[in-house]
């Protein structure tokens, strides 16, 4: 975990709780692959489900899974994308200009 060259995980999720339900947990949430952009539905194959409950069973371990994704979790800043690491090549440019221009037919 967060050393030179080590493995990263990125994990994204939704979690609602209506008005009354902050404390014990989210009654709404969407699993699965979670890539809700342009992309991720028109080249990648994407699944998710959504899961509504009134059992407050269900809804106190879906809060606990949250507060667990979270607990390692740091917020992106503009900064970060400035960082060496996160520089697209003009190779991925170049190919993503490609496929952008081309949509559906390659």
């Amino acid at each position: 975990m967060n050393e030179e060259g080590g493995w990263t995980y990125h994990a994204k999720g939704i979690w609602l709780s209506l008005p009354g339900e902050a404390d014990i947990g989210p009654s709404v949430s969407v699993v699965g692959s979670s890539n809700y952009t342009k992309r991720a539905y028109g080249l990648d194959l994407e699944a998710n489900a959504a899961i509504v409950t009134t059992d407050p069973v269900l809804m106190k371990r879906l809060k606990e899974e949250e507060e667990w994704l979270q607990e390692y979790a740091q917020a992106m800043t503009t900064e970060d994308y400035q960082k060496p690491e996160r520089k697209v090549s003009w190779q991925v440019r170049a190919a993503m200009w490609i496929v952008t221009v081309l949509g559906g037919a390659l």
